[in-house]
């Protein structure tokens, strides 16, 4: 199986002002950032309170987290696979899923968890990984505090494949 291994960087413009502890909060409720199961944190540093992700070495690291649609189901007597809205289903249905389908959270969800608690400036998050030097991939979301987001993905194989996708939330959306 290949591995692609790389790094998830935080980076704050100078003069932003937030609240860190919020946003990683907020962050570190949703899983997927990695396959290592990275958090967000904020330095102790009173005098440069900087947050970063606390994998220096993640693995499939990612900027587009999914979240579960659905659950599936198998049934006992027909063998036949059934979904059930993820909002529907029981504990039980969790425990003898037989699979899931996901989703990739929407830029607009994680603006509204992120920019509330952005006052001024702009906070981005990147990432990059490399799978054995077959692939490559650049990812990016710029949150703002006007509400604003953007997300980038940028993959590139030696196949020569490529990938590129953009999103753009502008400030009404969130606001």
């Amino acid at each position: 199986m290949a591995d692609a291994y790389g790094a998830i960087v935080v980076s704050q413009n100078d003069d932003l002002v937030a609240d860190l502890d919020k946003i990683c909060a907020r962050l570190n409720e949703i899983d997927g950032w990695d396959n290592e199961g990275g958090l967000f944190e904020v330095s102790d540093d009173p005098l440069e309170r900087r947050m970063w992700f606390n994998s220096t070495r993640s693995q499939y690291p990612n900027l587009s987290p999914t979240q579960y649609k659905f659950v599936i189901l198998k049934s006992e007597t027909t063998g036949d696979l059934v979904k059930i809205d993820v909002a529907q289903a029981t504990e039980e249905d969790f425990d003898n899923s037989y699979d899931f389908e996901s989703e990739d959270i929407p830029l607009a969800e994680l603006a509204a968890q992120v920019t509330p608690h952005i006052e001024y400036g702009e906070l981005t998050l990147a990432c990059s990984s490399n799978e054995k030097n077959r692939t490559v991939e650049f990812q990016m979301i710029i949150f703002r505090a006007d509400g604003s987001a953007e997300r980038q993905i940028h993959s590139v194989c030696y196949t020569g494949f490529r990938k590129s996708f953009s999103e753009k939330l502008e400030a009404e959306a969130t606001r």
